[in-house]
C-alpha cells in the first residue's frame, strides 16, 4: 500500500494533466455545438477510499499524468488520450496545487506522488493533504487554476 505522502522531488514547476470525460459533467449535450466545455469541478474527483485501496494507495486521489516523464518517454502530453476516445486534457502545474486557497482565502493544499504503472509511466496522484478525500470547495479552486490542453467541444 502506497502512503500518500507529498513528494519534495517533484518540483513545483511540474506540470500535471488530467483527462476529462463528458459523463463527469451531465453529456456532452451541457455544452453548446462548437463551444469549448466549462472547466468543471467534477472533473477533479477522488478515487473513494475503497476504489483508491483496490489500486494500491492508502487513501482517496485522483490520477494524473506528469509532463517530465512523458516527455522523456518521447511523447506528447495527448498520448493520455490515446485509448480514451471522446475525452479532453486539463493542464495545472503542481505549485498551483501545493499552494491551492478555497474561495474564501483558507488553504487546500494538494500532494502528489509519482506513481508509474506499465502502461503509463507518467502516472501520478494528487491528493487533499488536509482533509481527504477532496472536498467541493478545494475541487472548485482546482477547477479555477486548472487551463485546457485539449478541451471538450459540444
Amino acid at each position: 500500500m502506497l502512503a500518500l505522502l507529498d513528494d519534495p522531488n517533484v518540483a513545483d514547476t511540474e506540470i500535471l494533466y488530467r483527462r476529462a470525460s463528458w459523463e463527469k459533467i451531465g453529456g456532452r449535450g451541457k455544452t453548446e455545438p462548437g463551444q469549448i466545455a466549462k472547466i468543471h469541478h467534477n472533473f477533479f474527483s477522488d478515487y473513494p477510499k475503497e476504489a483508491a485501496e483496490r489500486l494500491g494507495y492508502s487513501g482517496p486521489c485522483m490520477s494524473v499524468g506528469l509532463h517530465s516523464v512523458i516527455e522523456q518517454s518521447g511523447h506528447r502530453p495527448e498520448k493520455m488520450l490515446e485509448n480514451f476516445p471522446e475525452f479532453g486534457l486539463l493542464m495545472i502545474t503542481v505549485g498551483e496545487l501545493r499552494r491551492l486557497k478555497r474561495a474564501s482565502g483558507e488553504p487546500c493544499p494538494q500532494g502528489i506522488l509519482a506513481s508509474a504503472t506499465l502502461a503509463e509511466p507518467w502516472h501520478g496522484v494528487v491528493f487533499d493533504l488536509e482533509s481527504p478525500p477532496r472536498r467541493d470547495p478545494a475541487k472548485k479552486a482546482i477547477a479555477m487554476a486548472a487551463d485546457w490542453l485539449v478541451p471538450l467541444i459540444g
